[in-house]
């Protein structure tokens, strides 16, 4: 999760639902951003700073693969998704379901913003992952600051 100082306000609540459902269903909460952790996007980049989550999760990613028992799946989720279930684990209910893709993600092509909904995904952390994001990362429109979801 990125929490920058535009969304430190009220992203503080989603933070802490998404914390509790985290520790409930055994997956930890790393939190990037102005609010709660270090600043973790590129220095120098034209990118928006909502473009952190991409660089974020190849991080993560490449941290991941370094660990003793390295995580399969990283979900992600902006700092606006408020979980209000908490009893129910839908993330591993998914990759049940569709685990045998790479990206799990919410189909928006009626959306003026693009194919994709990026604000919830879980991503297997794979050879794939890393070309899908190394892809997002160089994209024109991500040069040119142009926003995420686009």
């Amino acid at each position: 999760m990125q929490i920058t100082e535009h969304i430190g306000g009220y992203a503080k609540y989603g933070a802490a639902l998404t914390a509790a459902w985290g520790e409930r269903h055994g997956m930890p909460l790393v939190i990037s951003g102005a609010v709660g952790g270090d600043e973790r996007r590129p220095a120098g980049t034209q990118h928006d700073d909502r473009f952190g989550k991409v660089w974020i999760m190849r991080t993560l990613m490449d941290r991941i693969r370094t660990e003793e028992q390295p995580i399969e799946w990283i979900l992600w989720m902006d700092a606006d998704v408020y979980i209000l279930r908490q009893a129910e684990d839908w993330a591993s209910a998914l990759i049940r379901t569709h685990g045998s893709f790479d990206l799990i993600a919410t189909d928006q092509r009626d959306s003026q913003f693009g194919d994709m909904n990026a604000g919830v995904m879980l991503l297997r952390v794979s050879d794939w992952t890393d070309s899908f994001l190394e892809a997002w990362w160089h994209h024109e429109e991500a040069l040119e600051g142009v926003y995420e979801q686009r």
